[in-house]
């Protein structure tokens, strides 16, 4: 895939994002235009042909959900990736559901992370695109029409799976752990099932990095998924939900069992060695868990993983690389509400 045809838009009031981007863009190799709000955003796109779009959320006049809005009727082939300081669970599920590709935390320091969703979204445009020349091409063109139909199946289904797929690790992306804990939660609740969650974060991630470069960071992170991956069951539904935290859909699978499963997972991990170039090193992991076995008693998959998040900010509280259940710590969190 040849970056150098990728055009992007980069709408923000802080002259000092929108310089950083485009640096970091035309690195690649990628043309980069640049608006201060969504009136001028959308007067470069009536005059040129933008293929990725990044915006901040928050800004006077038109805000960025106005202007997604406004792109997507335009052009549904462009992909937005949304920038906000404000990285609450409820603002990022917003922006997804409003038809956001991607989204950046402020502030953009992971120019590397900046490069990379920009190319991801582009590769997205051209299969869209391509699959929208193909269907024309199908309704002028019956003698093609066998050809045309096999190749919309491929690129359907090539769509599909970046969808949902950390480019990465090649596990499940946060999009697609939230579906499933909903969908899962909801299962559970019908027929009274055990379902547990873990959520995990690499300890000292940022040192590691510092130490052993992004390179050796993306190693790491590739790590940690592959002991993910060959610990879990067939069943169970592992991702990779942003930056250096991973998660763990265990269906059918109690508190306790899912104990067993996090340290497991947590002597994986602690006794590998990582070797990257002529250094090595070694990473840890603290894990969060929370899950019900309770009949009669309902849950939804956004409690379930507050409640394991909350637990794994116990587990880096206790120093690190460690386990902690979330039923373990529920006295100590009614104690801090009523104080």
């Amino acid at each position: 895939m040849d970056v150098n045809s990728c055009h992007a838009l980069v709408v923000d009031d802080d002259d000092a994002i929108t310089e950083i981007i485009r640096e970091v863009l035309e690195q690649q190799g990628i043309t980069v235009s640049t608006a201060s709000n969504g009136v001028q955003a959308l007067e470069v796109f009536a005059e040129q042909i933008i293929d990725v779009v990044l915006t901040d959320i928050r800004m006077e006049g038109m805000s960025g959900f106005q202007l997604m809005k406004r792109i997507q009727l335009l052009d549904p082939a462009v992909k937005i990736i949304v920038m906000t300081a404000h990285d609450s669970y409820d603002m990022v599920r917003r922006a997804l559901q409003a038809g956001a590709y991607e989204y950046l935390d402020k502030p953009l320091k992971k120019h590397d992370a900046i490069a990379s969703a920009v190319i991801r979204a582009y590769e997205n445009v051209l299969l869209y695109r391509e699959n929208a020349n193909l269907v024309e091409r199908v309704s002028i063109s019956n003698d093609k029409l066998s050809i045309a139909n096999k190749r919309l199946v491929q690129l359907n289904k090539k769509l599909k799976q970046l969808a949902i797929t950390d480019s990465l690790t090649q596990l499940y992306n946060r999009r697609y752990i939230d579906q499933v804990m909903r969908k899962e939660a909801q299962r559970r609740n019908r027929y009274q099932d055990p379902l547990s969650v873990i959520v995990l974060d690499v300890d000292n991630f940022k040192n590691f990095n510092d130490t052993h470069g992004h390179d050796g960071g993306d190693h790491a992170l590739k790590v940690v998924s592959d002991s993910l991956t060959s610990c879990a069951r067939g069943t169970d539904v592992v991702g990779r939900y942003g930056g250096e935290e991973f998660v763990v859909v265990l269906t059918k699978t109690s508190p306790y069992n899912a104990r067993i499963f996090a340290e497991r997972l947590r002597q994986q991990i602690e006794s590998q060695v990582v070797q990257i170039g002529e250094k090595s090193g070694q990473i840890t992991v603290s894990i969060g868990i929370a899950g019900i076995d309770e009949k009669d008693v309902a849950i939804d998959g956004k409690t379930l993983l507050i409640n394991a998040d909350y637990a794994l900010y116990e587990a880096k509280h206790k120093g690190r690389n460690c386990v902690v259940h979330f039923d373990d710590i529920q006295d100590k969190l009614a104690l801090k509400k009523t104080a």
